[in-house]
């Protein structure tokens, strides 16, 4: 959910894939035509939602996330990147689910990029982000 500063707010309300809101990011204000198996029919009076606050101790990849993001540049790109990467990783039990935001997080801090100048750039910059990361999760041993 996004709050903007005339009191609206949004909500993307989509399958569980993370490729769903980078896209939409990276395209943005266009939208890419990404083969998705939707939803289905939903009720949106049937939902139950609540939402509390984030306890950033049980989630520590938001705080990295909104903190690429207040940074902007290349950061938020290259997070897209070492989170697939990482995430990869663990799914295949090449380092511990603790170390994903490890991961990330030394990613990066070792990039030396600059900001996209094209989508194509920004595109290239998850590359780079998931190539940095691959490279932290193959040498991964013991807390790094």
């Amino acid at each position: 959910m996004v709050l903007f500063f005339d009191g609206t707010m949004k909500m993307l309300v989509s399958p569980p894939d993370m490729r769903l809101p980078a896209a939409a990011a990276l395209a943005w204000p266009d939208r890419l035509d990404l083969v998705s198996s939707g939803l289905g029919f939903i009720d949106p009076e049937k939902w139950d939602l609540s939402f509390r606050e984030i306890d950033g101790s049980l989630f520590p990849c938001f705080g990295i996330a909104c903190r690429a993001g207040e940074m902007g540049g290349a950061y938020p790109s290259l997070l897209v990147g070492a989170d697939e990467a990482a995430v990869s990783a663990f799914l295949e039990g090449m380092i511990p689910f603790t170390a994903i935001p490890k991961i990330i997080e030394e990613t990066l801090s070792g990039s030396r990029s600059g900001p996209p100048a094209s989508l194509d750039e920004a595109v290239s910059l998850v590359g780079e982000g998931e190539a940095a990361a691959w490279r932290l999760c193959k040498n991964w041993r013991n807390g790094n």
